[in-house]
């Protein structure tokens, strides 16, 4: 039995006073921000405490406290363009609810930055920061030395009024970074992620490489 025909049973039916819910999310393709978008849509249930969502697999983890149908489900997914899989009653997640890592840059609070591309092309001169040295962040919720970099360019941003950055976020699955459109067209030499582009007020390219460090350097020695 198939996970649409095993949803459309399921679709009218309470699930119960289960406490844990595994279900099927189908239609979470998306470069980037499929999981919090789907975390988000159903935390809007009345009843749903936690959410947790496991890219890989297509499935979320949700915990209730209360009675939760699976015709709830579906259009609280359907908000984001979702469909429901298998619904199915469980003590706890496999090896406890996967959460998925944010994006580097969810957090712009504060700072000049925002996310310009979910691997998509686009055309940097149209992003260039006005009166600003703007760094292009190619990076990956999966990445560690990305959430580091982007850590560093927040405070860099935090301390100093002329430092932008522009994030391309490239999917949650590590095996199809490299995939991605945007790849081809801007990151033809890099070998991994993060990878940096620099651009001076007056759109002069003044770095492309690996390390955040030598990124702000270049900053630096323009500055001078």
């Amino acid at each position: 039995m198939n996970a649409i025909f095993f949803a459309s049973l399921f679709a009218a039916m309470p699930v119960g006073q289960a406490k844990t819910l595994l279900i099927g999310v189908n239609g979470m393709d998306c470069a980037t921000g499929c999981p919090p978008r789907v975390e988000s849509s159903l935390l809007g249930i009345d009843g749903v405490d936690r959410v947790s969502v496991d890219f890989d697999k297509e499935s979320a983890c949700v915990e209730t406290t209360v009675e939760v149908s699976a015709e709830q489900l579906t259009a609280a997914l359907a908000t984001e363009s979702y469909t429901l899989g298998a619904v199915e009653s469980v003590e706890t997640c496999d090896e406890g609810p996967k959460v998925h890592p944010k994006d580097p840059w969810a957090n712009t609070e504060g700072v000049d930055a925002k996310i310009i591309s979910d691997g998509t092309e686009f055309e940097i001169n149209a992003h260039l920061a006005a009166g600003k040295f703007t760094i292009f962040d190619f990076g990956a919720p999966w990445c560690g030395p990305c959430h580091v970099a982007a850590d560093t360019l927040r405070d860099v941003m935090r301390a100093t009024a002329d430092v932008a950055v522009r994030a391309i976020s490239l999917g949650n699955k590590p095996s199809a970074t490299f995939d991605f459109p945007v790849v081809k067209q801007h990151m033809a030499f890099a070998q991994g992620v993060p990878w940096f582009i620099v651009f001076s007020p007056q759109g002069q390219k003044i770095y492309e490489g690996g390390d955040v460090e030598d990124a702000l350097k270049s900053i630096e020695r323009k500055r001078k």
